[in-house]
């Protein structure tokens, strides 16, 4: 099947060839970070606060952990999922591999920040193209273990490459993270139609769901596109946290008696504290 890339490759080959010129690649990739860091068992404390996201081509699975780099995770740089016709629904929920090895504490009042590097072809806002009721925006869900902890919907998007920002507060009752039950993940969802008619024929109309991971820009397949996608977490130092869990049992009669009962649940409304940035819109292939 013709590709989206394979198709900008021919018109920037023909454009060339029209008039002569040459183009010049930027140095790195929109979003790139420097260098990154990680702890050695890619287990999280108050200095290796990052969880980097890594997955397979498909998307599925996928997983997070603090150390910056996973032997398993897609050389291509990204997961992604591709409907030719018809509708495309993606839900990814990324994991910590390894599960969190000892309790944590958050600093309450703080965000936890999740930024997630996508590329978007289709359509998803209800009312538009094949979209009648049953499209879905980018849902970003922050998991405690198997638990839905908060939802936000990000709306605004467009087709290409997009940064996006979620920023998820810590009240009370996520301070405490248990070991036995509260690995932190991320879940990403959304519902999308590729587009139909004439212009079908000559060009690609499917609908497209990319996810970039953490990944060295020099191993990506193309080092001019994509970012980092990472959650960052408001990790209390050991004296402040031990302040909170306590000795003994984890924290985990304290967070009982305060009523931070494990797999509490909170439902956000939508575009609540979630920001979309565009880094860039290609036009359709």
């Amino acid at each position: 099947m013709r590709t989206r890339r394979d198709t900008l490759l021919g018109a920037v080959l023909l454009t060339l060839l029209m008039l002569g010129s040459s183009v010049a690649s930027p140095a790195s990739a929109t979003g790139m970070t420097g260098a990154m860091e990680g702890s050695a068992d890619g287990q999280p404390d108050h200095t290796n606060n990052t969880a980097y996201i890594f997955g397979t081509t498909s998307g599925n699975p996928c997983w997070n952990n603090f150390n910056d780099t996973s032997d398993n995770s897609a050389n291509t740089g990204y997961g992604e999922d591709e409907q030719n016709s018809g509708k495309l629904e993606v839900e990814w929920t990324c994991r910590m591999d390894p599960v969190l090895g000892d309790t944590m504490a958050l600093e309450e009042g703080q965000d936890i920040r999740v930024t997630l590097f996508v590329d978007l072809q289709g359509t998803w806002e209800n009312g538009q193209g094949n979209c009648q009721g049953d499209c879905e925006n980018l849902n970003v869900s922050l998991m405690r273990g198997s638990v839905v902890s908060q939802t936000m919907e990000v709306a605004g998007l467009v087709e290409g490459q997009s940064t996006v920002t979620v920023n998820f507060p810590v009240d009370e009752n996520i301070t405490i993270w248990n070991k036995t039950s509260d690995s932190p993940g991320i879940r990403v969802r959304m519902v999308m139609y590729g587009d139909s008619g004439l212009l079908c024929i000559a060009f690609d109309c499917s609908a497209h769901f990319r996810l970039y991971y953490t990944h060295p820009a020099e191993g990506r397949e193309d080092p001019n596109e994509g970012g980092n996608s990472t959650m960052v977490f408001p990790i209390l130092n050991q004296t402040a946290a031990d302040d909170i869990i306590g000795d003994g049992d984890g924290g985990k009669k304290e967070a009982e008696d305060k009523g931070f009962l494990p797999g509490f649940g909170l439902l956000i409304g939508t575009g609540a504290l979630a920001a979309a940035a565009v880094s860039g819109r290609r036009e359709r292939d």
